[in-house]
């Protein structure tokens, strides 16, 4: 009975070794079943900030390149603006230039009626005549400043003052037909000659003008091109030394 006794305990403790082992085993299973579920949580939280990043970096990406493409459109427009301006300020000053150039030139002067005869002996006739006392002129006497022996007054052909009114010195030359007489007074106020410039042909110089001049009986002048007239009235307006408007 004793020995019976004595067996049935070690049997006992034989039959609950195994059970230890087990345990052991769920313990380790356990562990690394926590191990895993941590390295899982880890491999899932290290995913997660991955996607994360990379996210974040697309983001600053798209950022960033919608910036760019913001910037780009707005030097565009700045660019646009730039030349719309430039056309603008191109066609505003094409249209002043033009708007200038016709208000310079205009339609070419025609002189008409009175002509002026340019052969001495009917330009004698015709002054005398006093054909020429309707036309624009001076007010009155006044000291010549160049060598016309003393008083003089002006007048002006209807064309030659149409002519002054819209010219343009060095560019400007006057119509064929243009003409300006001086009356000749001397120390008095009796008229004792003339002198006369008739335009002849187109185009610049003293070459263009017919010249006349008669003072006390004496014809002083009377030729196309005359030296001494065409050098006193070279620095005029197109030979034309009088001042415009007529005082």
């Amino acid at each position: 009975m004793r020995c019976r006794s004595l067996v049935a305990p070690l049997l006992a403790l034989v039959a609950c070794r195994p059970s230890t082992g087990l345990d052991d085993d769920v313990g380790e299973s356990g562990s690394t079943s926590e191990s895993s579920g941590s390295e899982s949580s880890s491999g899932s939280e290290s995913s997660s900030t991955s996607e994360s990043s990379s996210t974040s970096e697309s983001g600053s990406g798209s950022e960033s390149s919608s910036g760019s493409e913001s910037s780009s459109v707005s030097e565009s427009s700045s660019e646009s603006s730039s030349t719309s301006e430039s056309s603008s300020t191109s066609e505003s000053s094409s249209e002043s230039s033009s708007s200038t150039s016709e208000a310079t030139t205009g339609d070419p002067i025609v002189c008409g009626d009175p002509v002026v005869p340019t052969d001495a002996a009917a330009l004698l006739e015709w002054l005398e005549g006093g054909n020429y006392l309707g036309w624009d002129a001076e007010s009155g006497l006044h000291p010549s400043s160049g060598p016309h022996f003393g008083d003089v007054r002006t007048f002006v052909h209807p064309c030659m003052a149409e002519s002054l009114d819209v010219f343009v010195y060095g560019v400007s030359t006057h119509p064929v037909g243009a003409t300006a007489i001086k009356e000749l007074y001397g120390a008095g106020d009796v008229l004792l000659g003339w002198s006369v410039e008739v335009k002849i042909a187109e185009g610049e110089g003293g070459d263009t003008w017919y010249w006349y001049e008669q003072f006390m009986g004496v014809t002083t002048a009377d030729s196309i091109g005359d030296p001494i007239c065409s050098d006193c009235h070279a620095e005029g307006l197109d030979m034309y030394t009088s001042f415009w408007p007529l005082l």
